[in-house]
């Protein structure tokens, strides 16, 4: 890394700056250039990837096709074993599907209907909330918030605001003037 002096006056920060924008154009630039290069290079190979990728699918479409069709062939397993590869049939997890004509605002309805049946398999959910709290928090010049910091403290909150650092280069053709 270079050299990591600190900066001591404003005059030497302006000259940072100044280095940082000579740095950005640079850097830019030689990003410029290499993405330029990788566009050129998937051009160029693009027909014979969407070839070879077709190849692959329509291979994996004809093999899935016999598996599904000679399921006898994998015994009690869920994979073959051949010299060049494995197929193989996996479970995803567990999930509710809905019916054809169902969506799960009318299955909640009907589970509530059926409340002795279904009650425990039906949530609600409590939560605090967290917009309102910090709403009420907030605090202008004329006002005390309606939650004071003690309060929130009480419960086990805080307001907390993050302070970033940013600086805004100015890299135009113009702007960078030769120190």
């Amino acid at each position: 890394m270079g050299n990591m002096d600190a900066v001591r006056s404003r005059a030497e920060a302006e000259k940072c700056l100044h280095k940082m924008a000579e740095l950005s154009l640079g850097l830019a630039l030689a990003i410029g250039t290499r993405d330029a290069a990788v566009e050129r290079a998937q051009r160029e190979h693009a027909k014979v990837i969407e070839g070879l990728t077709a190849r692959l699918i329509d291979a994996e479409a004809r093999v899935r096709n016999w598996a599904d069709h000679n399921r006898k062939a994998f015994g009690d397993a869920q994979s073959l074993e051949f010299p060049s590869g494995t197929i193989r049939y996996r479970k995803g997890p567990r999930a509710l599907d809905l019916l054809a004509g169902a969506d799960w605002k009318t299955v909640l309805k009907k589970m509530t209907a059926q409340a002795k049946t279904w009650a425990e398999f039906i949530r609600i959910k409590r939560e605090p909330d967290r917009q309102k709290l910090l709403a009420a928090a907030r605090s202008d010049a004329k006002a005390t918030p309606a939650l004071t910091a003690a309060k929130l403290r009480s419960i086990g909150l805080r307001v907390a605001e993050e302070e970033s650092f940013h600086i805004e280069l100015r890299t135009g053709p113009n702007q960078i003037q030769v120190l």
